[in-house]
Protein backbone atom coordinates (compact mmCIF):
# COMPACT_ATOMS: atom_id res chain seq x y z
CA UNK A 1 0.00 0.00 0.00
CA UNK A 2 1.57 3.58 -0.49
CA UNK A 3 -0.29 5.26 2.31
CA UNK A 4 0.95 8.73 3.53
CA UNK A 5 1.84 6.80 7.13
CA UNK A 6 2.83 9.08 10.13
CA UNK A 7 3.87 7.82 13.76
CA UNK A 8 1.77 10.10 15.78
CA UNK A 9 -1.21 11.42 15.71
CA UNK A 10 0.01 15.03 16.47
CA UNK A 11 1.44 14.47 13.12
CA UNK A 12 -1.30 13.31 11.33
CA UNK A 13 -3.66 15.87 12.62
CA UNK A 14 -1.40 18.87 11.45
CA UNK A 15 -1.20 17.67 7.80
CA UNK A 16 -5.64 17.25 8.05
CA UNK A 17 -5.42 20.49 9.45
CA UNK A 18 -4.06 21.62 5.74
CA UNK A 19 -6.57 19.65 4.04
CA UNK A 20 -9.78 21.78 2.58
CA UNK A 21 -12.76 20.20 0.70
CA UNK A 22 -12.60 17.03 2.72
CA UNK A 23 -14.21 15.05 5.50
CA UNK A 24 -11.07 13.46 7.28
CA UNK A 25 -10.36 12.03 10.86
CA UNK A 26 -6.97 10.29 11.62
CA UNK A 27 -7.17 6.50 11.92
CA UNK A 28 -4.82 3.65 13.45
CA UNK A 29 -4.19 0.87 11.65
CA UNK A 30 -2.66 -2.54 12.64
CA UNK A 31 0.67 -2.93 10.36
CA UNK A 32 3.55 -4.26 12.24
CA UNK A 33 5.74 -5.11 8.86
CA UNK A 34 5.98 -1.01 8.33
CA UNK A 35 8.98 0.51 9.31
CA UNK A 36 7.48 3.63 10.84
CA UNK A 37 5.17 1.47 12.98
CA UNK A 38 5.39 2.28 16.85
CA UNK A 39 4.68 -0.22 19.57
CA UNK A 40 2.09 -2.45 18.78
CA UNK A 41 2.15 -2.70 15.40
CA UNK A 42 0.29 0.92 14.86
CA UNK A 43 0.85 3.21 12.49
CA UNK A 44 -1.38 6.67 11.82
CA UNK A 45 -3.14 7.60 8.33
CA UNK A 46 -6.13 9.89 7.19
CA UNK A 47 -9.06 8.82 6.33
CA UNK A 48 -10.84 10.87 3.65
CA UNK A 49 -14.27 11.16 2.32
CA UNK A 50 -15.80 13.96 -0.07
CA UNK A 51 -19.36 13.66 1.73
CA UNK A 52 -20.45 12.63 5.07
CA UNK A 53 -21.78 9.60 3.52
CA UNK A 54 -19.35 8.44 0.66
CA UNK A 55 -17.11 5.96 0.45
CA UNK A 56 -13.84 6.25 2.24
CA UNK A 57 -10.38 7.17 0.76
CA UNK A 58 -7.08 7.48 1.98
CA UNK A 59 -4.21 10.13 1.44
CA UNK A 60 -1.36 8.38 -0.24
CA UNK A 61 2.16 9.26 -0.72
CA UNK A 62 1.50 10.70 -3.85
CA UNK A 63 -0.53 13.92 -2.46
CA UNK A 64 -3.52 12.32 -3.75
CA UNK A 65 -6.81 10.60 -1.98
CA UNK A 66 -7.72 7.47 -3.73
Amino acid sequence: MDYQVYATRREADAARAEMRGWYTRAVRLYWPEHPMAARGGYIWVIQCRETRGGPVRFLRKDGYVR
